[in-house]
């Protein structure tokens, strides 16, 4: 479970990385994989033989979950914000003058 958790961390963590360009293309994946990542990593420290790399595979996950949701709401916020904006038309360019 040690490695399973450090593999999984490791690549959500580099989904994270990716979440900077792609936004929630690689952060929703990022977030499933870290999610998976801290449930094997809490299993994994109960055993003593791989207990570093459980708490390494931990830690990583946490911080890659952190990174992938905040990076996808800000994005889809930004999306969100630019739509609305999109919709309220200009001052003056409704008919003005007209």
């Amino acid at each position: 479970m040690a490695i399973a958790s450090l593999v999984l961390a490791i690549i959500a963590a580099l989904c994270a990385v990716l979440s900077f360009v792609s936004g929630p293309i690689a952060g929703i994946p990022g977030a499933i994989l870290a999610v998976i990542g801290i449930i094997t990593g809490v299993l994994g420290r109960k055993k003593p033989e791989g207990h570093g790399m459980a708490t390494a595979g931990l830690v990583i996950s946490i911080i890659s979950l952190v990174l992938c949701l905040l990076i996808t709401v800000v994005c889809f916020a930004c999306v969100g914000a630019l739509g609305a904006a999109a919709t309220v038309p200009a001052a003056g360019a409704a008919g003005a003058g007209l």
